[in-house]
């Protein structure tokens, strides 16, 4: 199959339409798509029903990827891979950076990690429209969090993957979806992880594999980080399912950090480092 954008304008009226065709007339790839202003869940819905390929490239206007961003992602691409995310950087509009999130890499500790919803970023997703037409698309009554809702249904017919590095510049905004319906975004996120849930498949195979887990991230950039949200959210994962496993996670996690190297980070003793840290688990 070629290459194509689609562009889905939502009934904009600052001349972006017109620009759009313009550029539509230039460059056979690009297809402009009207959605006459139905809204963001309507609008995602018909970028995948209009698609002609099978593999499906989120991209928000507003943010910044890297050039080689596709090129990454594609070479995860599978019979059993259903999404593919990656590490991404948050950036205030003034250019300051807020930070790298690192992604879960392995498939269960991608779907476990949906139980915080922060490290699967919308805008990062490649995904397979088959996959993503199998379990209903993007759902309305989800909205603020539809695609959450759409991670957690695909986490049921395949593997999420990610790839460890950082190839999206994500762009805060007071005028976005995110910024403007924090505390919606908060509760329907809550109402979904009770309705749909993390898959209980995931969560044992990730408490069954947790050593192996965290050993793939022992030559990956953020590999702390990594190995410390993983083991954070499986912690949660476990509780909400009503499996209490905190004890033998906190022992993995004091196991895999350095010790002195947390202590002399913080300048406190090793016995208060580790009450910290476990702390962390929630």
């Amino acid at each position: 199959m070629h290459d194509e954008i689609l562009v889905v304008d939502d009934n904009s009226t600052d001349g972006t339409f017109r620009e759009l065709q313009r550029w539509a007339a230039e460059d056979s790839r690009v297809r402009v798509l009207s959605n006459a202003g139905q809204g963001l869940v309507s609008a995602l819905n018909l970028g995948v029903a209009e698609s002609t390929n099978s593999w499906i490239a989120r991209f928000d206007v507003d943010d910044k990827y890297r050039e080689d961003r596709l090129k990454q992602q594609i070479t995860l691409v599978n019979l059993e891979t259903v999404a593919i995310f990656s590490d991404y950087e948050i950036w205030q509009p003034d250019g300051t950076s807020l930070g790298k999130i690192p992604s879960p890499v392995d498939s269960d500790a991608v779907k476990i990690s949906l139980v915080n919803s922060r490290r699967t970023a919308h805008p990062s997703v490649l995904f397979s429209k088959y996959a993503v037409l199998e379990v209903g698309g993007y759902r309305a009554e989800d909205f603020p969090a539809e695609d959450l809702s759409l991670w957690l249904r695909l986490s049921r017919v395949g593997k999420l993957a990610s790839v460890p590095q950082v190839l999206l510049n994500y762009q805060l905004g007071l005028s976005s979806i995110s910024g403007q319906q924090r505390a919606l975004i908060i509760r329907r996120t809550s109402d979904l992880l009770h309705q749909i849930g993390v898959h209980d498949v995931a969560i044992k195979s990730g408490f069954e594999r947790v050593d192996e887990i965290l050993d793939t991230y022992s030559n990956l950039n953020l590999t702390k980080e990594r190995e410390i949200l993983f083991l954070q959210e499986l912690s949660k994962a476990l509780a909400i399912s009503g499996e209490n496993k905190r004890l033998t996670i906190m022992t993995k996690l004091a196991k895999r950090l350095d010790k002195n190297m947390v202590s002399a980070a913080l300048n406190i003793s090793i016995g208060v480092a580790r009450r910290r840290i476990y702390r962390k688990l929630g």
